[in-house]
Order: C-alpha cells, then sequence, then structure tokens
C-alpha cells in the first residue's frame, strides 16, 4: 500500500513538472523578428580651379608682358571654376607691385585701414591725365574690376613689401565703378560647372605712364625711387572657395549662416591663416625682383598652391 501511494506521488511529481516546463516554454515562445537601417551620409566637396587662357594664349598676355612699356594694355583673365561636388562661395585675391614709381598722370588717395595710402590705381580713367611727374607709392598697373559680378572685401598696402593687396569676393555688385559696402552684397552661389565672370573689365590691365629711369635718377634721390628697366614683376592671384550653407558667424543655435561678403570672407579669411600652410604670407611670392642677366629672377618666386595642414 505504501509502495503504491509512493509510486502515485512519484508519477505525480513527474507530470506536474512536466506541465511547468511546457508553462515556461510557452512563456518565451514569440514569433520576433528584427532589421537594421544604415543611414549613410557623403562629405561634399568643395573644389574650385583658376584658369587665365587668354592671358595664356594670347600675344597680348604673358607674351607681351616680358617687354613692358608705359601706357601699354596687357590681357589678365582670372576666371574660377566650380569642379568639385558641393556649391560655394568664391573670393579672388591678387598683388600689384606697389612702390615709389615715377610716373605721369594723377594718382588720388584712398583710405586703407582708416590710414590715407596714395597712388591707388583703381580704373583705367586717369590714364594720360594731364600733370607733371608724379614720384610716390602707387600701383605698377591700373585696373578695372567687373563690379556687376565682385566686390570688394579687402583693400591693403604694404611698403615693405612693395605689394598691394586686393580681395574681391564673387557677389551681387552695383554694376559701376562706385565702391558697395561688403556686407549688404549677397554671394553669388556657384554650382558645379560654374565658372565665374572674368574678374577685370574687358579682360585687361594698363601699365601707368612710367618715365624712364635716366630721367627720374637724374631729378630725385635714386635711393628712394623704384627703377623699373629690365625689373621682373609679379602678379600673383589666388582664389579662396566655401561652402554656401551653415557658414556660423556665431555661437547661437539658430544661426543658420552667413551670406552676405563681408561676414563669409571674415570666416574663409580665419580658415585661411590656421588651416592652408600654402597660403600663408610666406608662400605669396613676391611681387618684384631684379635680373639675373639671364633673363630670370631667382627671388620672384611664385605662389605656392594651398595645402592643407597634416
Amino acid at each position: 500500500m505504501l509502495k503504491e501511494n509512493k509510486g502515485r506521488k512519484v508519477t505525480a511529481v513527474a507530470v506536474l513538472m512536466l506541465f511547468t516546463l511546457c508553462i515556461a516554454g510557452a512563456t518565451y515562445s514569440y514569433f520576433t523578428d528584427h532589421h537594421a537601417v544604415m543611414n549613410e551620409f557623403t562629405v561634399g566637396q568643395v573644389k574650385t580651379e583658376l584658369t587665365e587662357t587668354k592671358w595664356h594664349s594670347d600675344p597680348s598676355g604673358k607674351a607681351a608682358a616680358k617687354e613692358l612699356r608705359p601706357n601699354m594694355t596687357i590681357v589678365k583673365d582670372p576666371v574660377v571654376e566650380n569642379t568639385g561636388t558641393s556649391d560655394c562661395y568664391t573670393f579672388i585675391a591678387f598683388r600689384v607691385p606697389y612702390s615709389n614709381f615715377a610716373a605721369l598722370g594723377q594718382f588720388g588717395p584712398e583710405k586703407i585701414n582708416n590710414q590715407n595710402v596714395p597712388g591707388l590705381c583703381q580704373g583705367f580713367d586717369e590714364v594720360n591725365a594731364s600733370g607733371s611727374v608724379n614720384i610716390a607709392y602707387k600701383d605698377l598697373f591700373r585696373h578695372d574690376v567687373n563690379h556687376e559680378d565682385f566686390v570688394l572685401v579687402e583693400n591693403r598696402a604694404d611698403m615693405a613689401g612693395k605689394y598691394h593687396e586686393y580681395v574681391y569676393a564673387y557677389a551681387n555688385g552695383t554694376g559701376n565703378t562706385e565702391t558697395l559696402d561688403p556686407a549688404s552684397a549677397e554671394m553669388k552661389v556657384m554650382h558645379k560647372g560654374d565658372k565665374t565672370a572674368p574678374l577685370f573689365r574687358n579682360e585687361k590691365i594698363r601699365v601707368i605712364d612710367l618715365v624712364e629711369d635716366a630721367w627720374a635718377v637724374q631729378h630725385t634721390n635714386p635711393l628712394k625711387l623704384e627703377l623699373t628697366e629690365n625689373k621682373f614683376f609679379n602678379i600673383p592671384v589666388r582664389t579662396y572657395s566655401i561652402q554656401t550653407t551653415d557658414i556660423i558667424t556665431t555661437d547661437g543655435v539658430n544661426d543658420t549662416g552667413a551670406t552676405n561678403a563681408a561676414d563669409v570672407w571674415k570666416v574663409v579669411k580665419a580658415q585661411v591663416n590656421t588651416k592652408y600652410q600654402g597660403m600663408k604670407e610666406e608662400n605669396w611670392g613676391n611681387v618684384t625682383g631684379s635680373n639675373d642677366g639671364k633673363g630670370n629672377d631667382a627671388s620672384n618666386h611664385g605662389a605656392a598652391n594651398p595645402a592643407p595642414v597634416s
């Protein structure tokens, strides 16, 4: 009797354990599934190319510049193309020789960094203007910019370096020679494949009405005068480009990005000074130099291409 009851208890316990296991198994038996979506992001590319097609191919360009004459007109046609995948804003900077040249004509002063600087040569209007010989700091070349498409954002003269630097934004200009406040000039968006208009009006610059060295030396102190005969001169040109959106100028979360020439240039200039070794001052290249007697000028190296800091 005891054995029979014991056997029944064992059987009952076994059945209960099996039932419990079935319930436990049912608790964890769900239809399940999962999948993942990969959010892919591709970083765009801001890339531009500077060309001067007519400067290299036209007889009145680079070839003619080997023998400058007073009042001589030279082809100069810097153009920037967006060769990258992203839209961009663009600036063109160039330097012209700026020294104590002797020349005929009138050279009006202009304020740079709140200081009056003499002899700036923007525009062709004063070519062949009447007047006595002017011996003072002035640009070697007169230039007239395409003001419909370019706005001046920086303008500085360096008497020690003997250069005058101009920086123009590719922006909506006034269409005339009047200076437009870059803070009110909207940048032009350059899409992939777009090209800027040529920087200089009529794609030309002009030599000032120089007085020959022999006369100038006889009438002035030659130590203060910049002689020009048999001397090499450069006009370094470089470009700066930046994305068109999300150009942050403040720390505010609602800052959606700058679009006017003044603010965009501030951001670009800060990038140039910290990011690109090739854009540093020492890599601009000299604007003046002396002949070594062989038609070369070792002291007048060209400007370096921009190289990102590694």
